[in-house]
């Protein structure tokens, strides 16, 4: 059996750049700068300085995101859901995309404000619109079940195909879960192997996982238990993956060697040693 669709909710880390005056800007460059450095007192202040709306003007986007961020982790200050979402609205009122994808999340989860799938998948459109992954990975799981949205599979493989298209492992795997669901698109086994393939190698484990079934079951690429082996031996070794993955994998394993040589376990095995995930290309 494949595993199930996942969901990005990962807080975005990213900073947007976006166009200020000569004065925000240098406020804002010094903050993270202080940021990085570890200042957090001087980054709080000097961000703080350039995000506070005031005399006509809404701030600095940008740094409103980073102080949301700062809330977020608890960087230099106490960890605060209502203020880090406090910060990412003005921020994303103002189209800073990864500060309305990481609202969106906090609507999501309900943190620092009422849940409101609703909300959430708004915040998701807003930032997808301006090519946020996550986002898009976030707004077709929403389009796929209903969630905030009425379901339409269709616009949920529009996304899913969004995200992949930008190299992104995890909606490539959800590619791949579409062709072979047949989820807005017609059922294709070898379109969903391909797609497994790409998000397998950039280190999605249940992208692994479900490519190891294919090769095993021979569903959309040849049969092949050197190949199904390998594949369930990088899932079941990864260290992002479920334990419920983990586990499944380590069955899938021990199930096509009962029909393996000693070789080609051996074969297999090194094959799943020499593995190292790619990194997809920005271009």
């Amino acid at each position: 059996m494949r595993h199930g669709l996942p969901v990005a909710v990962a807080v975005a880390v990213m900073v947007m750049v976006v166009a200020a005056g000569p004065a925000l800007a240098d406020g804002y460059e010094a903050g993270v700068a202080a940021a990085k450095s570890g200042d957090y007192a001087t980054a709080l202040r000097d961000l703080m300085a350039v995000a506070t709306p005031g005399a006509g003007g809404k701030g600095d986007a940008r740094a409103q995101f980073e102080l949301g961020l700062l809330y977020d982790d608890g960087d230099g200050v106490v960890e605060d859901d209502t203020r880090a979402a406090y910060w990412y609205q003005l921020a994303a009122a103002q189209g800073n995309a990864q500060a309305a994808f990481n609202l969106g999340v906090d609507y999501d989860e309900g943190d620092g404000v009422a849940q409101s799938f609703a909300r959430a998948a708004a915040l998701y459109a807003q930032a997808a619109g301006q090519g946020e992954v996550d986002a898009e990975d976030n707004l077709g799981y929403d389009y796929q079940n209903g969630q905030g949205v009425s379901a339409n599979p269709l616009t949920a493989m529009h996304w899913y195909r969004q995200a992949a298209l930008q190299g992104d492992p995890t909606g490539e795997y959800n590619v791949g879960i579409a062709y072979d669901n047949g989820l807005g698109v017609a059922k294709d086994p070898a379109a969903a192997a391909r797609w497994y393939l790409m998000a397998a190698r950039q280190g999605e484990p249940n992208a692994a996982y479900n490519l190891a079934v294919d090769y095993q079951q021979g569903t959309g690429v040849p049969a092949d238990r050197v190949q199904a082996y390998r594949w369930y031996e990088i899932a079941a070794s990864n260290p992002d993956a479920p334990e419920d993955l983990q586990r499944a994998a380590i069955q899938g394993e021990e199930d096509v060697s009962a029909a393996m040589s000693d070789a080609d376990i051996a074969k297999a095995g090194e094959l799943a040693e020499e593995f190292a995930p790619q990194v997809a290309s920005s271009d």
